[in-house]
């Protein structure tokens, strides 16, 4: 999916891999970052 993308800024990569993003941290099964902690048991920013 990713190697296949072209980005001409980096605001772009943030706004198209946004989601891929919060799945990774979710799926990874360590969340070591409070904040990122905080946003899933939150369910909110």
């Amino acid at each position: 999916m990713v190697k296949h993308m072209s980005f001409s800024s980096l605001e772009e990569i943030d706004v198209r891999l946004y989601d891929f993003k919060i799945l990774f941290a979710y799926h990874s099964n360590k969340i070591e970052n409070v904040m990122t902690q905080e946003i899933f048991s939150k369910r909110a920013l």
